[in-house]
């Protein structure tokens, strides 16, 4: 639902929003306006402000509730509100809870399910640091409460907890599949380990008691540094722990962001660290396209994002997707009758109710068609020919000589039947 779905038009009185941004414009005439970003929990109108600006002014601030009055219009095609009167409130319970986004996942769900994905763990240096990490002051209460985010993604009240959690079973699910393929090329601990601790940062680098802003130490310092501060507390805490496994965890924290004009002070180096980058991206970008879309209403088209540098297609806009409309469910479900078997274009496979009166043909090569099972099990193989002469197999030989092709006693048909075993060809890991 978009902001401005709730919103009456034509007059506001009194409504309550979240002032995030506001700066001071001047007119052709040399006269001042303000521009202002007001939020409520649903997303962010534009706003406008021509009058009294000097005295206004004075009394505003960034992430302060204000009561407004004023109209709701639009300017080129995107609801703008010109505010008639603005007042600055001063934050309160009630103020902080109609305001202030927050997850739609409670504290009391997040938190056991990560808690519990940190058990799985197997090694004990890497659990450790885990549990030193959750019993620290600074992070106990802020890790599970702080948003990942001021305007980005899971930009709300446990937001970070949110991510964390998303990243961790991705992490999971990511590990199970690539160890199929290939054996041995991650560390299942490292990737929950880091899912885990990567924005670990943020428990400082955000305030959010009045409203979801940055602190002096997270612009002076940033997330990644102030996170690999908190790892060395907690590793410090763990007399003998490996350095070398230390380096890697501590790799996953800098490496996180991809390259270094992302903010990265080194590139990912290991098989982990790739992997944790391209999950925290992914993550991210869902999370800001899934609120892009909630902000959206009933429109075909997402607003623009000045983010992705384009519009999407809204999936619950008012012209429904092709794809929705062909998988669309029968009003009446049938049951009276089986639903047919799925078949390819080309070939259509023999329904299977009489499949199963009449068993399947043995599946055979395009040239040569071998022998069925069941008549290969009652008669040896005979050897195959190689390209100028194959000599008889030696266990072959020993039991019974056979003659060579087209010699004296030997029938067509035995001239004709290929000789030896074909060679067995080694089956990699299943993918499933």
């Amino acid at each position: 639902m978009a902001i401005w779905d709730n919103m009456p038009q034509g007059e506001l009185n009194d409504t309550l929003f979240l002032l995030k941004e506001y700066q001071i414009g001047v007119g052709r005439a040399g006269k001042k306006y303000l521009t202002l970003t007001l939020a409520t929990k649903e997303g962010e109108i534009d706003a406008k402000l021509w009058d009294e600006v000097a005295s206004i002014e004075p009394e505003l601030a960034r992430n302060v509730p204000v009561r407004v009055s004023g109209i709701l219009g639009s300017y080129r095609d995107k609801p703008q509100i010109t505010i008639r009167s603005i007042q600055r409130l001063q934050w309160n319970d009630d103020l902080f809870t109609e305001l202030v986004p927050a997850s739609r996942f409670p504290r009391s769900a997040l938190e056991p399910a990560i808690r519990a994905l940190l058990g799985t763990v197997r090694d004990a240096w890497i659990k450790g640091a885990a549990t030193a990490l959750l019993e620290m002051p600074q992070v106990s209460d802020a890790y599970f409460e702080a948003p990942a985010a001021k305007g980005m993604h899971h930009a709300y009240l446990r937001g970070l907890s949110e991510h964390s959690l998303s990243m961790m079973r991705l992490a999971d699910l990511a590990f199970g599949h690539f160890e199929r393929l290939y054996p041995g090329l991650l560390c299942r601990d490292e990737l929950i380990f880091g899912a885990f601790v990567h924005d670990l940062g943020k428990v400082v680098e955000y305030t959010y008691l009045e409203g979801i802003d940055i602190s002096l130490r997270g612009r002076l310092v940033g997330h990644l540094a102030v996170g690999l501060m908190l790892l060395n507390d907690a590793i410090r805490t763990m007399p003998g722990f490996p350095e070398p496994t230390a380096d890697r965890l501590r790799h996953l924290i800098l490496a996180h962001h991809g390259e270094p004009e992302k903010g990265s002070p080194v590139w990912p180096i290991t098989a982990e660290a790739l992997l944790l980058h391209h999950i925290d991206h992914l993550d991210a970008e869902i999370n800001s396209l899934a609120g892009l879309v909630a902000q959206s209403g009933s429109d075909d088209m997402t607003t623009f994002n000045t983010k992705f540098g384009r519009r999407f297609i809204n999936p619950n806009g008012a012209t429904p997707y092709t794809w929705k409309a062909e998988t669309e469910p029968p009003a009446e479900p049938v049951a009276a009758e089986p639903v047919p078997a799925v078949t390819a274009p080309v070939q259509q496979p023999t329904p299977a109710e009489e499949v199963a009166a009449e068993p399947l043909p043995a599946v055979t090569a395009p040239v040569q068609q071998p022998t069925p099972a069941e008549e290969v099990a009652a008669e040896p193989l005979p050897a195959v020919p190689a390209p100028v002469q194959q000599p008889t197999p030696a266990e072959e030989v020993a039991a019974d000589p056979t003659p060579e092709a087209g010699a004296e006693g030997e029938s067509s048909a035995d001239a004709s039947r290929p000789r030896g075993r074909p060679k067995k060809v080694p089956s990699g890991p299943s993918l499933f």
